[in-house]
Parts: C-alpha cells; sequence; structure tokens
C-alpha cells in the first residue's frame, strides 16, 4: 500500500463512518436523557467536526473521482 486513501478500504471505511454515527445517536440519546451544558456543547461541535469531514470526504470523491483502470 503506497499512499492510503479512502478509496482503498471503500467498505471498511462506511461501516466505520456508519459505527461512528450510531455510537453519536447513542450518545446524543444518553445527553437527551441527563441534560448538561458542558455535555450539549460537546455534542454539538463533535456533531459539526464529524459532519464536516463527511462532507469534505463526499466532495473530494466528487470533484476528484478515483481514475477507472482501462483494461
Amino acid at each position: 500500500m503506497e499512499g492510503w486513501s479512502c478509496y482503498d478500504a471503500g467498505s471498511f471505511t462506511f461501516w466505520l463512518n456508519t459505527l461512528i454515527i450510531i455510537i453519536i445517536a447513542i450518545f446524543v440519546y444518553i445527553l437527551l436523557k441527563k441534560p448538561r451544558k458542558k455535555a450539549y456543547i460537546f455534542a454539538i461541535l463533535y456533531a459539526s467536526f464529524y459532519i464536516g469531514f463527511l462532507l469534505s470526504q463526499f466532495l473530494i470523491n466528487f470533484i476528484f473521482p478515483e481514475p477507472k483502470p482501462h483494461y
């Protein structure tokens, strides 16, 4: 593996993202049951950073698609 990219492990990164989203959902649910101001701020910041990360990955894949091999 010469330079790791988000294409190399397509399904792995997809399942990792799904798992992280589920963890965030459970975390937010627990926070809603026991609200604390600091926890709300942390959850919102974390979710916004993660959504930004996913959007940047999607835009990079959209603007610079993986070159298709010619057989």
